[in-house]
């Protein structure tokens, strides 16, 4: 891995981008959601780990609108 090709973040740069709170975001690195590398007692996040993030909850979002889609119709 070339470093120089690559932005780290930290929680509190993404928290802004997304407009969400902090806590969240260290909820979902916790959880294995969120790749993150510790530093010291920081953490940071890689510009591409972000970006998978962020694609993984998109793809999960249109799921979970597609199965409640169809829940729906089951219901008529």
């Amino acid at each position: 891995m070339n470093l120089e090709e690559h932005k780290f973040f930290t929680v509190d740069e993404i928290a802004a981008i997304l407009r969400c709170d902090s806590l969240m975001l260290y909820n979902e690195i916790h959880r294995g959601k969120l790749k993150a590398y510790r530093v010291g007692r920081l953490f940071r996040v890689l510009d591409s780990d972000f970006h998978e993030y962020l694609d993984e909850r998109i793809l999960q979002v249109s799921v979970d609108i597609t199965a409640e889609k169809k829940k729906r119709r089951a219901k008529k």
